[in-house]
């Protein structure tokens, strides 16, 4: 994965050189040193994988004598990161029957119809613009909705986490809906949060949104992870065949049948990219039709659309403009 490391599970963050502030939970110790290597510690006995660390401009670090955002110098730094063990598993093994494979080069994840991505070689769980405390954003403004989709998006994640059990969760950015939305965040849903982050790693990727991140929550910060080959980071890059796994455009298809027509939220993919649905109770759609995704992807595109108990696999081309 660079350096002359090698692995069969590379890992590399878009980090900052210097001193950065690493955070890790699960009773686990973490020393940090960009200039020689980072090790996370767990109390018990892991498997190590190896992680290369590459600085980012983006990235809202924050570093010791700096503000958040600024970074110096241009090396890559190697680090060796040790996450929980686990059994590989195919997603034929793992896949419920109301969820449907997603192939993206030469790995097969699982589109769940809740809106996430599962990687059950890696068991790791992507999820997509959670928008917390979005409700409450509003209310500051005097623009009031039931205050519940903090709690509602929690719960879902809670299901998520019994149906797949997984060792990572990525939240792909947008995770809150702006920068005081961890001051708004109730005690219940902090500890709700606690709970689903407990006996696992978890990692926040920086989004326009929450270009800062709530200090006192548990999990990793970064501006983007490339993980078995794949970059998992907030906004698609428009590059030809990136093989990535991103959010922020919150996809949403138009179809139209006998019984009228339905706008739903979906995964979109060509086989080399996929963006992910919003997964946030209040987060809203942009059709699949808009020139922010004719950018991203090539000629075969399909929506995995998510319907109430399962995903359906649609052409672009069966999906109707708003």
């Amino acid at each position: 994965c660079g350096n002359g490391l090698v692995s069969r599970r590379p890992y590399s963050i878009g980090a900052q050189a210097g001193k950065a502030a690493l955070e890790c939970e699960g009773g686990g110790e973490v020393l940090l040193n960009l200039r020689g290597s980072v090790a996370h510690r767990r109390r018990s006995h892991v498997a190590p994988l190896h992680i290369l660390c590459r600085p980012d401009p983006a990235c809202a670090f924050g570093l010791a004598g700096r503000k958040a955002g600024q970074h110096s110098g241009q090396s890559t730094e190697s680090c060796v990161f040790k996450i929980s063990p686990g059994m590989k598993t195919s997603a034929r093994d793992i896949r419920p029957p109301s969820a449907a494979a997603l192939t993206l080069g030469r790995a097969t994840f699982v589109a769940d119809p809740m809106g996430a991505l599962y990687w059950p070689q890696e068991r790791l769980l992507a999820v997509a613009d959670l928008h917390l405390e979005k409700g409450s954003a509003y209310a500051v403004r005097r623009i009031f909705l039931p205050p519940y989709d903090t709690a509602t998006t929690l719960a879902a994640l809670a299901a998520l986490m019994s149906r797949y059990a997984p060792r990572a969760v990525v939240a792909l950015g947008d995770s809150f809906h702006d920068a005081d939305a961890g001051k708004r965040l109730g005690a219940r849903d902090r500890a709700a949060l606690a709970r689903l982050q407990s006996g696992r790693d978890w990692i926040w990727i920086f989004g326009n949104h929450d270009p800062i991140l709530p200090a006192d929550l548990g999990g990793m910060r970064l501006a983007e992870i490339g993980i078995g080959g794949f970059s998992f980071r907030h906004k698609p890059e428009a590059k030809p065949g990136t093989a990535e796994i991103a959010g922020h455009l919150h996809p949403v298809a138009r179809l139209t049948g006998a019984g009228g027509s339905v706008r739903r939220r979906c995964f979109v993919s060509d086989g080399a990219r996929c963006v992910l649905p919003a997964f946030g109770a209040y987060a809203g759609g942009l059709n699949l039709h808009d020139r922010s995704f004719s950018a991203l992807f090539g000629a075969a595109v399909f929506a995995h659309v998510l319907g109430r108990d399962r995903v359906y696999r649609v052409a672009q081309g069966q999906c109707l403009p708003d």
